[in-house]
């Protein structure tokens, strides 16, 4: 499989002088989390949603009033573009995404034009149809249990968010889960975190006032695919795994992208040679 295959040639675009109210709209309008950012004919940058949640709350108005060395697309783009090019397989493109935790790469033709964009959500189609035409297949869809992340973190419902978010950030977890009275209530993402903070909020509000009530959940023997159709119909970006109503795992996006190159990975062969 190459990168060609499952990349979006629909480009998603904004000025780097644009306000970041349209890079806002962009991303509703298409369905994207990410969005090329252009000088004239070069691209020059890469905006996510995570950095606007944190800057503007999600709002439009509050996009416009933005602090001075806020209001520009320039301001908050990544410029450390991960270019990938277009013939390469979709194993590296997912090693690459998952090892740099990033989730999307402009893709590049011969000439180093940017001429479509692979996202972490085009890796998880890509699983879904590998398990509609290969079949059952254990490297490509285990259990649960054997791809899920163990590294959890259970916070209370009265811890500010501000706290929550100094923890996710401090050890470099993207969800944290909401614990009452020793049970699993609920679940935050550091969007959830970044989106309150961009509100001004953070001080006053507790993870109880912004988790995911009994986020839905699947037991450990389950496939991984079973959490990959959940990924993609909820746009989800992770899925906890509880046992006998005990939280025991979380299968994340991350989780999948390594699976599936080494899936990949498997199946190509030996290299030609000369």
């Amino acid at each position: 499989m190459r990168v060609s295959e499952w990349m979006s040639t629909d480009l998603v675009k904004v000025r780097a002088s644009d306000l970041l109210d349209a890079a806002i709209i962009a991303m509703d309008r298409h369905a994207v989390r990410h969005v090329l950012v252009y000088d004239h004919e070069r691209c020059v940058g890469v905006l996510s949603d995570r950095d606007l949640l944190e800057a503007t709350g999600w709002s439009t108005l509050r996009a416009r009033h933005a602090a001075p060395d806020q209001q520009y697309a320039r301001d908050l783009m990544s410029t450390n573009l991960e270019l990938i090019g277009r013939d390469e397989p979709l194993s590296d493109a997912c090693w690459r995404m998952f090892e740099r935790r990033i989730g999307c790469l402009p893709v590049v033709d011969e000439r180093e034009r940017v001429v479509g964009v692979l996202s972490e959500r085009d890796a998880l189609r890509a699983h879904q149809h590998l398990r509609r035409t290969v079949g059952d297949d254990v490297l490509l869809d285990p259990t649960l249990t054997h791809v899920m992340s163990r590294e959890l973190v259970t916070l209370d419902v009265s811890t500010s968010v501000r706290e929550a978010y100094a923890r996710s950030r401090e050890l470099g977890l993207r969800h944290l889960f909401v614990g009452a009275d020793g049970w699993l209530v609920g679940m935050v993402s550091d969007r959830d975190l970044r989106q309150c903070i961009g509100r001004g909020d953070a001080e006053r509000r507790k993870l109880g006032d912004i988790m995911v009530n009994d986020p839905l959940s699947l037991a450990p023997d389950a496939r991984l695919g079973a959490a990959v159709d959940l990924l993609v119909e909820y746009r989800f970006s992770s899925v906890p795994v509880l046992e006998a109503r005990k939280l025991v795992g979380l299968v994340t996006i991350a989780n999948v992208l390594a699976r599936l190159a080494r899936f990949l990975e498997s199946r190509q062969g030996p290299a030609p040679t000369a």
